[in-house]
C-alpha cells in the first residue's frame, strides 16, 4: 500500500521523500553507500578538509580524466589572461 505523499504523482525525490525511498528499497542501499563512504573518508590532519581514498577503479577513472581536466585548466587560464589584457587595453584607452 502506498503511503501519503507531499508531492505530485510521478515525481520522485529520495532526498526529501523518505516514504518514496523506503518503498523503492533505496534506503538500505543509501545507508550501505554511506557506510562504505565513511570507510574511505578521514579528516585532514590540519582540519581543513577531508581525505578520500580511491578504489582501483576510481583511481583509473581519475587518471583517464586527468588529460581533459588539464586541457580545461589551460583553456581557463588562457581565457582569463585574454580578459585581463582586454581590461588593461580598455584602461589605457580611457
Amino acid at each position: 500500500m502506498l503511503v501519503q505523499h507531499h508531492h505530485d504523482p510521478g515525481v520522485f525525490d529520495a532526498d526529501h521523500c523518505w516514504a518514496c525511498a523506503r518503498q523503492a528499497g533505496l534506503l538500505d542501499h543509501y545507508r550501505r553507500v554511506q557506510q562504505q563512504e565513511a570507510t574511505l573518508r578521514e579528516d585532514h590532519p590540519d582540519g581543513r578538509g577531508v581525505l578520500l581514498s580511491l578504489t582501483a577503479r576510481g583511481n583509473q577513472l581519475l587518471l583517464d580524466a586527468l588529460p581533459a581536466w588539464q586541457e580545461a585548466q589551460e583553456r581557463a587560464q588562457s581565457l582569463v589572461a585574454e580578459a585581463l589584457l582586454g581590461l588593461e587595453a580598455g584602461k589605457e584607452a580611457s
